[in-house]
């Protein structure tokens, strides 16, 4: 059993507070490593009721189930994703979008009181807007609850969260939750690599991603990436962020050239080879990950020592998940 954290506990108090003063869409707003998904299981296990959790991304559902197995271990839990229907009949469904999307109406069947929505900066998507809608999250009423949970509560397209929640009832950020010791400090090291992208076009509120590509996908950028790491890097357990697949393949290359044993993994990898890829690096089998942006989300391995950011961003939503 876990012991919550003071902070996980003050944000489960002011969740159920809030609940009774009438706010019935919040938003938790806490870094990534803080365990946000820890906070979800003690309101479900306070609350113990209906419970439907949405997240967009295997790793997430699979996260969510483990955490909430860990507070609530006595939970009728379920998962609701693909051909796995078994969640759909469980007290606590956690279900992917995508999945509850296409079957909405066998959801709404079921009569969920709480409503938990993980990365909460996607709620405003269409899918999850119309999931809220159909089971009456979005109209106030008094005996349901709206909780969506994120570390980044703004997003590069300017949309706010506000039109989905009512309020956020506790935002830590990196740095107080560095100065409250929950959180490692970080040292940075910019590195300059000569490559102008002043000309690069911005689409949704960022680089457009194939101008960006083909100004710094190139074989003497990719090297740098690569002997940086050998000469700062000191061996570390790490993951490095590439701009598309190809870049993330490019940069794998460079690292494996000098010795460092590095994998890709990216969104359109077949499931069962991603979780091979990122058990072995778990297990510190690959010492290096190349991806594009499937590790900014719902991705759990503490002693990752080493983030390198190979792709320039104007988003600070994503350069803070990353």
């Amino acid at each position: 059993m876990i012991q919550p954290r003071d902070y996980q506990s003050e944000a489960l108090r002011r969740i159920l507070s809030s609940y009774q003063a009438g706010v019935t869409r919040q938003l938790i707003s806490l870094p990534t490593g803080s365990g946000k998904t820890i906070i979800l299981g003690l309101v479900a296990k306070e609350l113990r009721t209906r419970t439907l959790l949405l997240a967009h991304r295997e790793e997430l559902l699979s996260q969510a189930m483990e955490k909430m197995e860990l507070i609530y271990p006595e939970a009728d839990i379920g998962l609701f994703q693909g051909r796995e229907t078994g969640g759909l009949n469980a007290e606590i469904c956690i279900a992917s979008i995508q999945t509850a999307t296409r079957h909405v109406e066998k959801l709404k069947e079921r009569g969920y009181k709480l409503l938990i929505c993980d990365e909460a900066h996607h709620a405003v998507s269409d899918s999850y807007m119309r999931v809220f809608n159909e089971l009456g999250f979005m109209h106030r009423e008094p005996d349901k609850l709206l909780l969506g949970v994120t570390a980044t509560p703004y997003r590069s397209d300017g949309i706010g969260l506000n039109t989905v929640f009512d309020k956020i009832v506790l935002e830590y950020s990196i740095m107080t939750m560095m100065r409250m010791g929950y959180l490692c400090d970080v040292r940075g090291l910019r590195v300059f690599t000569g490559e102008d992208i002043s000309n690069v076009h911005m689409h949704a509120g960022d680089f457009a991603v194939n101008e960006l590509s083909a100004k710094i996908d190139i074989p003497e950028r990719n090297a740098l990436i690569a002997d940086t790491y050998v000469k700062h890097g000191e061996g570390r357990h790490g993951v490095v962020f590439g701009v598309k697949v190809t870049h993330a393949m490019h940069i794998a290359e460079e690292f494996r050239k000098r010795g460092v044993s590095c994998e890709v993994v990216y969104g359109e990898m077949p499931s069962d080879k991603r979780q091979e890829v990122l058990r072995r690096y778990q297990n510190r089998e690959i010492q290096v990950l190349s991806n594009v942006g499937v590790l900014t989300e719902g991705w759990d391995v503490p002693d990752t020592d080493i983030i390198m950011m190979a792709r320039p961003t104007k988003s600070r939503g994503l350069y803070v998940q990353c």
